[in-house]
Order: C-alpha cells, then structure tokens, then sequence
C-alpha cells in the first residue's frame, strides 16, 4: 500500500545515528545496502509510526560513506590533499577569455602543488627514517648486520606512499566502478562536448543559462578523466624522489650501480613534475578553444594518452627506486661527516619551494580569474559574494600546504624526541626546525587572534544582550530566567564568527607565507652546498634555528615544538580512537563530510566523493515514492524532502538535476531546510556551484516550496532564503520584493520570525516559566530542529501551499538576479506584531 505522503530527511555531518535522525527508540533499515540506507521508525512490535500527520517518516543515511570502516579512519592523514583538492571548487566560473585563461593556469598550479605536497609527506617519512634514525642515530657501520638498515629506511616512505594510495584510492560500493579506457573515453568526449558549448540547458556563458550551476553537468559526479594518470603520476614522483635520496651524489657508489643514476632519476622527477602541470585546467570548464587546430588536436591526444604515460612512467620510477635500493645496500659506509644525511635538506628544500613557486602563481592566476570576474551575477548581492572577493581558492591551498608542512614537521620533531636517548642527540634538518620555529610563531599569532576575538566579544556583548532581551520579552515580561540572556547573547556571538573567519585566515596565511618567504631566503644557499645564511635587521627573526638563533630563539622553538608535538600526538590518539570507535570515527571524519562531497580533480590521494552515490541515491528513492503515491490535488506535495547542514547540499543537488528532463516530478515535492549553509557558506565558498540565481532558480522551479530553519545560535547554518533583516522593513527574500511585514507568533509558540520563506527559530523556543510547559535546559545551536513547534507548521506550508497573494503594481525592488517565483504566504494574522530589526547574522 503506497504512503499518503513521505518526509524523508537527510543529516548532516557526522554522520547523525538513526535514531537520532528520526527522533525514535526503534528504527528498521527499509532500502538501500549497508552503506547508503534508509530507515523508517517503527515501535517494540515493529510496526512502522507515521508522522504527526499521516505521513511515513523516513530518512537516508549517508554517514557510512566518509565513517563506517576502520581504514576511513586514516582518512585524517590525508586532510591536506582535501583540502588543496577542494580549492579547485572555489574558483569562480570563468566568463572571459582572461579569466578561462586564469582559471586554467590555476588548475595546473594546484596539481602543481598537490604534487609537490605529496613529495613533502614522502620526505617527511625519509627524514625520520633515513636521516633521524638511519643515519643519526644508528650511524654508517662497515657490518654485515648493518646493511639492511638503510634499505629498510628507504622502504619505509615508499610504503607511506602507497599506503596514502591505498587509503585514497577506495571507491564507493555501487557508486562509479573503476574506469577504463572506454569509458574514460567517454568522460573526455563529454567534456569536450560541454566545452564547446553545445547541448541542451548548457549554453557556452555560464550566467545565462536556467540554472547556473555546474552541479547539473551530466559527468560533474564522474569526477575528472585524467585521475587514473595523476595518481600513477604522483606514485611515481615519490618514488623518484625516494631513488634521488639513495643516488644522492655525496655516497660513495658500488661499481654495479650506473653512476649515471642520480641524474637519469632527477630527469624523470622533472618530466613528471612537467606532464602534471601540462594536464592542465582539471575540470576542462575554462579550457579555452581557440588557436591552432593542430594545437586543440595535440592537446586532445595528449589528454587521451596520459594514462598510458603514467603507466610509463611508473614503471621507469620502480626501476629507478630499486636501483637506488641496492646502491645504498652496497654503496661502502662513509663516516657521518656531515650532520645530516646527504641530499636530505636540499630534497626537502626543492620541494617546499616548488609547492611556493606553484602557490605564487596560482595567486596570481586567482588574481586574474576574480579581477575578470568581479561584475560577476555571483556578486550582486553581497550576502551570497564568495569569500574574501574570490580569492579563497588561494587561501584554502595555503592552509593545506600550511597543514601538510606541520604534519611532516610535527612527526619528525615527535621523533627526534623519542629517538634523543641514551645519550645520542638527534636533530631535525635545517628546514624542519624552522618550520618548528615558524609554528611557534604562528601559535602566538593564533593566541593574539583568540585575545582580539575575546575583546570583540566585550565590546560586543551589551548589544548581543540587548538583543536576546528583545527576542524573549512579551507583554507579560521576559519569558527566560535573566541568567540566560547572557548564554543566549554568547551563543549569537559564537554563531555569528562565521561570517568573520576569513580575515583571521587571511591574516594567518599571509603571515605564513612571509615566514615560508623568509626560510626559503635563507636556506637558498643549501642548494650549492653552503650554510644557510642570515637576513639584515629585524628580518632575521623571522626564521631561525636550533643551530642559527638568537636571543628568543630557544623559546619561540620550545612553544613550536610543544605545538607540533602536540598535533603529532593528538593525530594518534584521534587515530587509535576512531580504529577501535565508531563514534570517535564519526567525529574525526566530520571534516570529510565537507571536503569529500568535491570528486577527485587535483590530488589523486583523497577519499571518493560520496555525492557520486549519496545523490543518485536520494533521485533514485523519490522517483520510486513518486511512481506509488498516487498524484493528489495539483497544488498537494507529495514529498517533502528535509535536508539538514550537508545534507541540505545533497538535496540541493538532487533537486537540481530534475531541472531537466524530469521537471514535472518537482511539482510534487517541497523542499525543507534547515541548519543549512548554502547562503552563509557554500555559496560564498563554491561560486560555480551554488550562489544566488542557482538557489533563486531552484525556487522558482519548486513555484515557491521551500522554506528554510535556521537559528541566531547556530553556529555553522543561517539564512538561505533571505537577507537584509535589518532594518527590518528592507528584508528581501526569493520570490518577493522588500517585505511589508516580518511575522512574530503571538500564539502559543511564539518562537519564530517569518522573512518570507526563511524561519528564525528562536533558541532555546519560547517558555511558559508559570506552567512549566517547556524546558529551558539547553541552547539547540545546530540540532534538534524537527522537535521544534515550527517543524510542523513548516512541512503543512509544503504539503499545501496557501495561494499566492497577487502580485503588487508596483515595480519590482528586489536584486535583477532574483528570478520571477510566487510570492509566500501571507501571515496566519495580520495584525501581528512587527519584530524589532533582530541581530544580523
């Protein structure tokens, strides 16, 4: 028998239990595998329990893709490729023949640097095993029994390597099986085909189509064509850099290795760092077809053999590495002369600066792109602009560099530390106690951050007051104990440091960057051999050591040290945690509930995007609902889909692609989110896939069903639907110009605000302190939206939608990218109360 009507939720990060979704004791999987499921509630004699109003609850579960099994969970070593490869999706669409170009230039640049990130990771486990242990600690010894150990050092990062492989390269069950030639073939003639500007809804500008987003391109959930390539590319970059370390010139060399060998290897390593580059602009939607035919036919072919050259050179790199294995087997041990194993510090000095070379240049490149950019629709309303102008792509690549460069540093400190015993000192390289002292600059920078946001906080803090005293008081007095009013105003504070992180980013990574600038001058004369030398003035305070400080030094070192040793030991612990966990498992995972939705385009070594599976699976399931409830009243939804933080974007997305062909089934279905960034943060993070006219669009496709939850004391979520709430009479919202009136309930609840279609929940909801009929025992913050009063009257408004009011003579006042929808409701009574201009969020 077919359901009257479903609510189907979907959760949010974390990867939310069941139970927890559902709001009930008892649930039963219903459909779906042991991965992407889908459950109803049911009571102890397992019945199914409808809804408050007859309809069937049920919600998909995704959580399982980014946190169900063990080896997910040594998904947190892999974080800074996420986040370099997430960059590529902030970039904005290019529109121009200079911002096509920018946006190609910086494609390369990431893989440029995803590239050279993977060689530091590679030789931050050489560090630790070649030099710290192998050579410092152990030391060269003409023995027998001492000939194994450094090929064990020089095995152990190339397992480290294939390990970040192995845990990269899972796919999800059912989702996009492995590709091979034939259809990596048809992945390349897609995008050529959307490329060149032809195909129905897919016009050649980006802003003139329906739906400007790039989440409805037919092979965007396919991920990039050239991945299989980039990922043999990257195995064999470590492994080379892996057999310069063992052809490391300074070694004596046996008689049956080619002396020959270091610079046979070195020339590969740079063939490979330059096909990484040449693959280019990584999703091809900026690729620029003009010149030449004979240039557009080579670069086709090129794209098309990449595979076949990866293969290539990948086996020329597991040759060139095992040569370089039994070199150091049989190369004649030589005293420790120097300090530090020969090639170590120039190996890890080269790559950090390529990955700077790459990221100065994707700045420029991102420059560019924004500059051409910056009359962009996605501008037009500041409440959904992208992050810091357009320039987030840049900053978000020099967090992961930033973040990579630590985790090489933090493991190679915590090892030095333990291997110090006995009376054996063992010191990092050169590079890497830098590193340690720039990290103890940057950490006191982060407490001068964390000290500015507390004064900001007391600076604020009679306004956010005032404020929540507003939200609470009635005619009958303040409806909350006075203690509260404090708590409420801070969780509003809390809440809205959202929408100010990117200046202390900013600020963190410039002051990076000009540490990372001052270390490289510095160290520049390691590459012809000589000691690092020392910048004038101030300047040499900015980048010292244990064996070139001065005064300050031992302690700037010291809280660097602390820091990173710290971070090392909380990445195991969090590991070890989440191995034996479930629930740690989830929450270390949480940040792969942002990152991985993105496929793989710019760095091979990062988890497979759930969304290739989460939202066929969402599509899959309303098509079949829609197919057995039989069609009501053309005005009566037959389901609404609730979607909360992430999951929110899931729906957002599946939504989306019923634009097309299947248009009509969105006459049938309402829309409901709720603690949801697609406003406050994914369109201002992701410009090309969510902004202003794709959610405006979407909501006209949708004839106005959709309304959105969101609180003041959230701190990841707000509005979606609207913006401007103050002063109050300027509000706008999709599908209605300046808003006459904002609705405050003076009903029973009384607890929410009405900007048109969006919702402010107030938290904790309005209590009655006489009768008791509500607890005030805890701020809701980002959950527990569907035990709210307004949840209900949310999913009656989708289910059936009042009227549309007549639309008004006069001309419209809303922004020219709000597209033409119905406009909302009108208040249950219109002679309620206007709300005082609320804190904007």
């Amino acid at each position: 028998m077919a359901d009257a009507w479903v609510e189907l939720r979907v959760h949010g990060v974390s990867g939310a239990p069941p139970e927890s979704m559902l709001d009930g004791a008892r649930v039963r999987q219903v459909a779906g595998d042991e991965f992407g499921r889908l459950f109803r509630r049911v009571d102890e004699r397992g019945a199914e329990i409808p809804g408050r109003d007859g309809q069937a609850v049920e919600g998909y579960h995704w959580g399982r893709f980014t946190s169900g099994t063990w080896s997910q969970a040594l998904w947190l070593l892999l974080m800074p490729f996420g986040l370099v490869n997430a960059a590529q999706f902030t970039l904005d669409p290019p529109t121009t023949t200079s911002g096509k170009a920018g946006h190609a230039v910086a494609g390369a640049m990431l893989r440029l640097v995803g590239l050279a990130l993977t060689g530091l990771i590679v030789l931050g486990a050489a560090v630790i095993t070649m030099d710290l242990w192998a050579w410092q600690r152990i030391g060269p010894r003409d023995e027998f029994r001492y000939a194994l150990v450094p090929l064990a050092a020089l095995v152990a990062p190339a397992l480290v390597l294939l390990t970040c492989n192995f845990l990269g390269r899972a796919r999800l069950v059912g989702g996009p099986q492995p590709p091979t030639d034939k259809t990596v073939e048809q992945a390349r003639r897609a995008r050529r085909h959307a490329r060149s500007a032809v195909g129905a809804g897919m016009p050649g500008d980006f802003w003139d189509r329906d739906l400007p987003s790039d989440l409805v391109r037919p092979a965007f959930f396919g991920g990039d064509p050239d991945a299989p390539a980039l990922r043999l590319l990257h195995i064999a970059a470590g492994l080379l850099l892996l057999a310069v370390l063992g052809f490391a010139p300074d070694l004596a060399a046996p008689v049956a290795v080619p002396p020959w060998g270091f610079a046979a290897t070195l020339g590969l390593l740079v063939v490979v760092v330059l096909i990484v580059v040449l693959l280019g602009d990584p999703e091809e939607s900026a690729s620029i077809d003009v010149g030449p035919e004979l240039l557009r036919r080579l670069k086709d072919a090129f794209h098309e053999r990449a595979v076949l050259v990866g293969q290539v050179l990948a086996v020329l790199a597991v040759v060139a590495f095992g040569l370089a294995a039994v070199r150091v087997v049989l190369q004649t041990p030589a005293p420790a002369a120097s300090a530090h194993r020969p090639g170590i510090d120039e190996a890890v000095y080269t790559a950090l600066l390529v990955a700077l070379g790459g990221l100065a240049v994707l700045a420029l490149a991102n420059v560019i792109v924004l500059r051409s950019e910056r009359r962009s629709p996605a501008r037009a309303n500041a409440r959904f602009a992208p992050y810091a102008g357009g320039f987030a792509c840049t900053l978000l690549t020099a967090l992961g560099l930033f973040v990579g460069i630590g985790f090489t540093a933090a493991f190679a400190a915590a090892a030095a530390r333990v291997l110090s015993t006995g009376g054996t000192e063992v010191r990092v390289p050169e590079l890497f106690s830098r590193v340690v002292y720039a990290w103890g600059i940057t950490t006191v920078l982060i407490a001068v951050v964390g000290l500015v946001g507390v004064l900001a906080w007391y600076t604020h803090r009679n306004a956010l007051q005032a404020v929540a005293t507003r939200d609470f008081t009635r005619p009958d007095g303040l409806r909350v104990p006075e203690r509260w009013v404090g708590h409420i105003a801070f969780a509003m504070w809390t809440a809205r440091l959202k929408n100010h992180l990117i200046g202390p980013l900013a600020f963190l990574t410039g002051a990076g960057a000009a540490l990372s600038v001052f270390t490289v001058a510095e160290l520049w004369p390691q590459v012809w051999g000589r000691g690092p030398q020392r910048l004038p003035g101030v300047l040499d305070l900015v980048s010292q050591s244990e064996t070139h400080g001065g005064d300050g030094t031992a302690l700037v070192l010291w809280i660097g040290t602390l820091t990173l040793t710290g971070l090392a030991s909380a990445l195991v612990v969090l590991g070890r945690g989440a191995l034996l966990g479930e629930s740690t498992r989830r929450d270390v995972n949480a940040v792969w509930d942002v990152f991985a939705f993105w496929p793989r385009a710019v760095h091979p070594f990062v988890p497979p995007a759930y969304s290739q599976r989460a939202v066929p699976d969402l599509q899959s399931r309303i098509r079949r609902h829609l197919a057995e409830i039989p069609p009501g009243p053309p005005t009566v939804r037959d389901i609404v889909l609730c979607g909360h933080s992430q999951g929110s974007l899931l729906a957002f997305a599946a939504l989306l692609r019923f634009t097309g062909s299947e248009r009509g089934l969105l006459d049938r279905i309402g829309l409901l989110t709720f603690g949801s960034q697609l406003q406050v943060m994914f369109s201002r993070a992701f410009p090309a896939y969510v902004n202003e006219r794709a959610i405006g669009a979407l909501f006209g496709h949708l004839d106005g069903a959709w309304r959105n939850l969101y609180r003041e004391t959230d701190r990841l979520a707000g509005p979606v639907l609207s913006w401007r709430h103050a002063p109050v009479e300027d509000a706008d919202w999709f599908g209605r110009d300046c808003a006459p009136h904002v609705v405050d309930r003076p009903e029973e609840d009384g607890s929410r605000r009405e900007f048109g279609p969006d919702w402010r929940l107030l938290d904790p909801p309005l209590p009655d302190l006489e009768q008791q009929r509500r607890p005030v025992d805890v701020l809701r913050g980002h959950g527990d939206y569907w035990n709210d009063l307004a949840w209900g009257d949310a999913l009656m408004r989708l289910r059936y939608p009042p009227p549309a009011p007549p639309v008004p003579e006069a001309p419209a006042t809303a922004a020219p990218s709000t597209p033409p929808a119905p406009a909302p409701p009108a208040p249950e009574e219109p002679g309620a109360e206007r709300e005082a201009a609320p804190g904007r969020l």
